[in-house]
């Protein structure tokens, strides 16, 4: 029935073509009846049943109405439990049954049960919004058979952490969930009050319902110093894009291209340096309108040969600046990577220090001292509305370079320029071998702006300046190729060569790459609070890569219930809120009826009840006999009854007729 009253009355305007010419010929009859009818008693009738109906056909709608299109107001600060338009328009489009396995005792510490209360109500709102294609099964852990379900989906109880008689006390509690559509099933093992649930749950819509969308990682070139190429990383990249299908690309020299289904290609400094032909192969994809990212630092560190190593032979890391060809294409697109390392010693940012010895405190006791790891820092400074750094309020900066946008891009009125990353204003610059060549070794960076000699150039004076420095920037629009009226380096090709871009195009850069680091990605997702911003990072800049808004929107809500608009609602007013919406709305439709009853009964005592009633007092003058003289008339004076009298006509009655009497 409910799949029937979806396919009527959501689905089609047909139903609600029907029952506005219902409507319609309910006032139709009336008013025929009112106009051509003689008889007042078939007038009366008319009116009484025409009434009747109304308000029957008018209950019997809003119950339709409710029941197919379910109205919710959400007095949460976030919207919570409101689906976002993207969460709303995939639930809509569901053309087969998806059914939700949710593995969640009932039975769960208080610190856990109201995040299990906004689970359910979050899978409520997908149910009405899916309109009966989305079943909710609710599956107790202590129930015979779930927990052997459970594991076949590879779903496991997980430490949750609470308190209990004033002791934090670590439980065991199942808490994921399953998704089923046509056969296809993805799962989340366990949900994170830290990680967005419908963000979670419309991607599982997405990753079951559509193609995913193809992420490339360049390699090939002992970028991150091989780790690219460790099988581990990959995996753990795809796990957090989890909607997106990442893969490796290899330019084989630039022989082969980027491959056509891939949208956004991930770049990061390469220890090998990049031929010409695959520079090509890198801009011919930014022209045909793919995205762009570069996640690395403006130096590379080059270990010495293991061979060497195994010798015996003493052989340092080198230190050298990021390739010189890659660095030119960079600049091309806007972005300016320095050869340099961001510091910072402000020791209040809570980063864990490096021990370099011992102190005495004050009362004799010796004291661990620390370094105040100048390279490793968070920072407030971020950009405001853009996606990219939407819902990141201090993140952690990593070892990092600056990336400015170029001189000859801020010259340009077609392109939308951001910095989304500033460093804090007491940082400083050192140089990449100054500063990795100690840390390369064990040893410390340095801990203060180095002295400056009488014959520093303006460069190294800059460098010990204290002051915010760009981390991070963000270049949206028409791009002209690299190559544009270069010859195709060899073994490219220049079969189907553009000089210009075909759109708008996003190119992102990051002067460090966390966001792509394993450990870094896997304490985020543990919940590290130092580490809890890199995952969202990584996925921010993929869905501004290509352009998901909606998805930005979805994961900028939290995964905690918030508190209402009106801090500390009593029960009164949450009362008065819940009858409103139970009984207000259909208060409100059964007045607009009677209203519109009202108006057309008033449009029929109108003008031509006006006139009706005019008549009686012309009729004397009509009827008078001659000889006979007007005898005044007063509306105090009361009308005689019987002989010469003139009683009122009945309205639309014409038996009743005036008699003239001698």
């Amino acid at each position: 029935m409910h799949r029937f009253l979806n396919l009527v009355f959501r689905d089609t305007v047909w139903g609600w073509v029907a029952a506005g010419g219902l409507l319609v010929g309910l006032v139709a009859w009336w008013l025929l009846t009112e106009h051509l009818s003689k008889n007042s008693r078939t007038k009366v009738r008319t009116r009484a049943t025409v009434f009747t109906a109304f308000v029957v056909a008018d209950l019997m709608l809003f119950i339709l109405l409710t029941s197919v299109h379910v109205f919710r107001w959400d007095l949460t600060r976030d919207k919570l439990y409101s689906l976002s338009p993207i969460s709303r328009e995939m639930a809509s489009k569901l053309d087969d049954t998806v059914t939700v396995e949710v593995f969640f005792p009932e039975d769960v510490p208080s610190d856990i049960m109201a995040f299990r209360e906004s689970l359910f109500d979050l899978l409520d709102e997908f149910r009405a919004a899916a309109g009966g294609q989305l079943v909710v099964k609710q599956l107790d852990p202590s129930e015979p058979g779930v927990p052997e379900r459970a594991e076949a989906l590879g779903i496991k109880p997980a430490p949750f952490q609470t308190m209990e008689a004033d002791k934090l006390v670590t439980k065991e509690v199942m808490r994921g969930l399953a998704v089923t559509y046509k056969g296809r099933t993805e799962r989340i093992p366990v949900i994170d009050r830290e990680v967005g649930l419908e963000y979670q749950l419309t991607t599982l819509l997405k990753t079951l319902t559509g193609k995913p969308r193809k992420i490339g990682l360049l390699t090939g070139h002992k970028e991150m110093q091989g780790a690219l190429d460790q099988p581990q990383f990959l995996e753990t990249i795809q796990a957090v894009l989890s909607y997106y299908d990442v893969v490796t690309v290899t330019l084989d020299g630039g022989a082969k291209p980027v491959p056509e289904d891939v949208q956004a290609l991930f770049l990061t400094t390469p220890t090998d340096p990049l031929s010409e032909a695959e520079l090509y192969q890198i801009d011919q994809f930014v022209m045909r309108g793919g995205a762009l990212a570069f996640l690395g630092n403006g130096f590379t560190i080059a270990e010495p040969p293991p061979q060497m190593q195994m010798a015996g032979q003493m052989q340092l890391p080198e230190i050298k600046p990021l390739d010189e060809s890659l660095a030119k294409l960079l600049d091309h697109f806007g972005l300016v990577v320095g050869d340099d390392v961001v510091l910072d010693d402000n020791t209040d940012d809570g980063v864990r220090q490096r021990q370099t010895g011992l102190q005495i405190s004050r009362g004799g006791a010796l004291e661990p001292q620390y370094s105040l790891m100048t390279s490793v820092f968070w920072t407030k400074d971020v950009a405001e509305a853009h996606p990219v750094v939407f819902g990141i309020t201090n993140p952690l900066v990593y070892q990092a370079s600056t990336v400015d946008i170029s001189e000859a891009a801020r010259s340009r009125n077609d392109l939308k320029l951001t910095t989304l990353l500033r460093s804090p204003e007491r940082s400083w610059l050192g140089s990449s071998s100054e500063v990795m060549f100690p840390v390369a070794m064990g040893g410390m960076p340095p801990q203060e702006p180095s002295a400056l000699r009488d014959e520093a150039t303006d460069e190294e004076k800059a460098r010990t300046e204290r002051g915010a420095r760009p981390l991070m920037v963000a270049i949206e629009g028409p791009m002209d190729s690299y190559f544009a009226g270069k010859d195709v380096p060899a073994p490219a090709t220049a079969e189907g060569r553009k000089d210009k871009s075909t759109g708008p195009v996003r190119i992102l850069g990051l002067g460090s790459p966390i966001p792509i680091i394993p450990e870094a990605l896997k304490g985020g997702l543990a919940g590290n609070p130092p580490l809890k911003d890199v995952p969202t990072l990584l996925l921010n800049t993929c869905d501004w890569l290509l352009s998901e808004k909606g998805l930005l929107q979805v994961r900028g809500k939290t995964a905690e219930p918030p508190p209402f608009k009106n801090p500390g609602p009593d029960a009164a007013h949450q009362r008065k809120v819940k009858w409103m919406l139970i009984a207000g709305w259909p208060v409100v439709f059964i007045a607009v009826s009677l209203g519109a009853l009202v108006l057309f009964r008033a449009y029929r005592k109108g003008p031509a009840g006006s006139n009706r009633r005019s008549a009686p007092e012309e009729r004397p003058a009509r009827n008078r006999t001659a000889g006979s003289s007007p005898r005044p008339s007063s509306s105090s004076e009361p009308r005689p009854e019987g002989r010469g009298s003139e009683p009122e006509p009945d309205d639309g009655d014409e038996s009743s007729k005036d008699e003239v009497k001698p």
